[in-house]
């Protein structure tokens, strides 16, 4: 793993460990002393799984993924039966959402992805939102509503960044959700379309030598443009060395989007996804889009 990257992930994930015993402890003391609310806050550990992802600790990942999935579930539903009509329900849909897809279960998952999206497509400044869920849209296999992962296209217009006319361009394609929705989906040909156009902007980007976004952002999108490359490329020929050429890409653009966000986050998710799919396809298998979906094991 790329040392840096490894260093950051593990000190979040120190950090994490500790407050989730430390959460857990408190959330015992509340629902004993009939804190409903309060039990099932600090029953959510929503930082945690994604870092174990990112650290390829999958039986961690899993487990805490389908914690926090489980407690999801039974907050809704308390709420829903105890919570007056102004209480916000639908606040915490987008994570809702999420955390049930990479728990692995698909049926469920796909019915809170779209009331997730129905219910965001009415709040302003949804654009990483609904890329986020259309993302985990397309690991579901929902078509109609992965779309919404494109809403990122805009969202990173108002970056800055160069304001040239190529570089207006550039901003317009140096984005890696449409191919990545296109392998989730399983649309190889759309994929290879995807990758290729990646690659020009890529060239054209890092030929220009100018910042189309902030640095760290960009330096994570043409990571992420070269290892899905890479991906493409393993069926090819030389699955071993484009295995790990396509890790190596990866881990870069996950660095590069830590620094630009400063956490571990979505993006974070699907590079490190990707190195999974990197390493089935050297091996001749068939990728995995969700993992931890039980007709996986």
């Amino acid at each position: 793993m790329n040392e840096e990257l490894k260093q950051l992930l593990e000190t979040a994930y120190q950090y994490e460990l500790a407050a989730q015993t430390e959460d857990d402890a408190e959330a015992e003391v509340a629902r004993k002393a009939g804190a409903i609310e309060a039990y099932f806050d600090l029953s959510l550990h929503l930082t945690l799984p994604d870092t174990c992802w990112a650290l390829e600790k999958w039986d961690e990942a899993k487990h805490w993924y389908r914690h926090n999935a489980k407690v999801i579930v039974e907050k809704r539903q308390w709420h829903a039966q105890h919570s007056g009509p102004g209480y916000p329900i639908e606040a915490m849909s987008d994570l809702e959402a999420m955390t049930i897809v990479k728990a692995g279960d698909l049926d469920q998952g796909r019915e809170y992805i779209t009331r997730a999206i129905e219910h965001w497509l009415k709040e302003p400044g949804n654009q990483l939102v609904l890329t986020k869920l259309g993302l985990h849209a397309a690991q579901a296999g929902m078509d109609d509503l992965a779309q919404h992962a494109l809403a990122t296209i805009e969202a990173r217009q108002a970056l800055p960044g160069a304001t040239s006319k190529e570089a207006e361009h550039a901003r317009k394609l140096l984005h890696y959700e449409p191919a990545q929705v296109n392998l989730m989906l399983g649309r190889w040909n759309e994929f290879q379309r995807d990758v290729q156009a990646l690659e020009l902007v890529e060239q054209q980007v890092t030929g220009a030598g100018s910042l189309v976004f902030p640095e760290p952002l960009q330096l994570g999108l043409l990571s992420a443009s070269r290892g899905l490359r890479a991906l493409l490329s393993i069926p090819a020929g030389e699955p071993e060395v484009q295995r790990k050429n396509a890790r190596l890409a990866f881990e870069e653009a996950m660095l590069n989007f830590h620094k630009f966000s400063g956490r571990v986050e979505w993006n974070l998710y699907f590079m490190r996804l990707n190195t999974r799919f990197a390493d089935e396809l050297a091996v001749g298998q068939q990728i995995k889009v969700n993992p931890f979906n039980d007709a996986n094991a």
